[in-house]
């Protein structure tokens, strides 16, 4: 059993040049594939963002409507009840 294990290190831990240039190969290959999946993640953030702001925009003015009623009519009950005099 350790037998294996120490073969496959030694094999892993001593390379040749051009096992190298494969190394690198495979490293290059990774960081496209990294650059790839970041832009797919951006992409969908700024499409969730997209969607969310059209969708705010069509409810903002009603609220925006109900939020000044609210503010209108405490300020009016305060006005109404004189205060501390």
């Amino acid at each position: 059993m350790f037998r294996g294990i120490s073969y496959s290190l030694d094999k892993l831990i001593s390379y040749k040049p051009e096992d190298k240039v494969k190394m690198k190969k495979i490293f290059k290959n990774r960081l496209g594939q990294n650059t790839v999946e970041y832009l797919l993640m951006l992409a969908v953030v700024v499409g969730v963002v997209l969607i969310a702001g059209i969708a705010l925009k069509k409810y903002m003015p009603a609220l925006f409507g109900q939020i000044q009623g609210m503010i209108t009519g405490a300020a009016n009950s305060l006005g109404a009840s004189q205060g501390n005099n």
